[in-house]
């Protein structure tokens, strides 16, 4: 009997203890200037509203073409462009595919450029400055 008194006096103790911080809760909230609805969204959650649709919903698959034809233009866009990125800390850019050939520039790591053509382990690139020249293939890759 004792046990039991005992551990009815402490689910008391804890319902004060509850009771005291929603109230406590609650005056913050009026205090902050934020009013009721902030703890009922802690309590409850954040009030959900029902979305309204915004028109005609579409077939299946209208939606299926739509995503194959962004798809197809999405590729036909890097088909169209080869781009390559510069391995090498610092490379040369020459007129020809070849090293014999005079170095017009140099570019560093990290740099990409437009593939416009390939001559063996050469790429001949387009330059900022719209100038044109070529680089070697063991020091760049392919995008």
């Amino acid at each position: 009997m004792y046990r039991y008194e005992f551990l009815r006096e402490k689910g008391r103790k804890m319902k004060k203890i509850i009771y005291t911080f929603v109230i406590l809760i609650f005056i913050v909230g009026i205090v902050m200037n934020s009013g009721c609805q902030t703890i009922q969204s802690m309590v409850f959650g954040p009030k959900i509203e029902k979305v309204k649709p915004f028109g005609p919903i579409e077939s299946t698959e209208a939606i299926l073409q739509d995503k194959t034809n962004i798809k197809a233009e999405l590729n036909k866009d890097k088909e169209e462009k080869n781009i390559l990125v510069v391995t090498g800390l610092v490379v040369n850019i020459r007129k020809g595919p070849n090293t014999k050939f005079e170095v017009i520039t140099q570019c560093k790591k990290g740099d990409e450029f437009e593939i416009l053509e390939e001559s063996g382990a050469w790429f001949k690139i387009n330059l900022s400055d719209g100038m044109q020249g070529w680089i070697y293939s063991k020091l760049i890759i392919k995008k």
